[in-house]
């Protein structure tokens, strides 16, 4: 499950891409900001950062 979310915050706002991955029957969540690289078990030839992703 991928999650895309902008959050304001005061005059600013915050972009992340939060990624959970399912393990043991319990969710895990990996959050990606600014120039990190998103890492995906399934798309692991995705090379796009967060800041790339909001710019498409």
């Amino acid at each position: 499950m991928i999650t895309i979310e902008n959050h304001q915050k005061s005059s600013f706002i915050e972009q992340k891409i939060t990624i959970l991955q399912l393990v043991e029957g319990l969710y895990e969540e990996q959050n990606y900001q600014g120039n990190q690289r998103i890492i995906s078990l399934i798309f692991s030839e995705l090379n796009l950062t967060t800041e790339q992703n909001f710019n498409l």
